[in-house]
């Protein structure tokens, strides 16, 4: 019910941007930490804002 819709989630979103003290941005962070092998096949399934991507 929280996030019936998307504002509440860009609230959260506004307010880790605002805050975060992360020096390294998130999803190049994240990919370092992936191990994909040549052969991987990656299914990417969209919702929400694609802020992510």
């Amino acid at each position: 019910e929280q996030y019936r819709d998307s504002t509440n989630l860009q609230a959260r979103i506004d307010l880790h941007a605002r805050f975060s003290t992360a020096t390294r941005d998130f999803h190049a962070w994240l990919f370092d930490h992936f191990d994909f092998s040549p052969r991987a096949h990656i299914l990417e399934i969209g919702c929400g804002t694609g802020l992510l991507w």
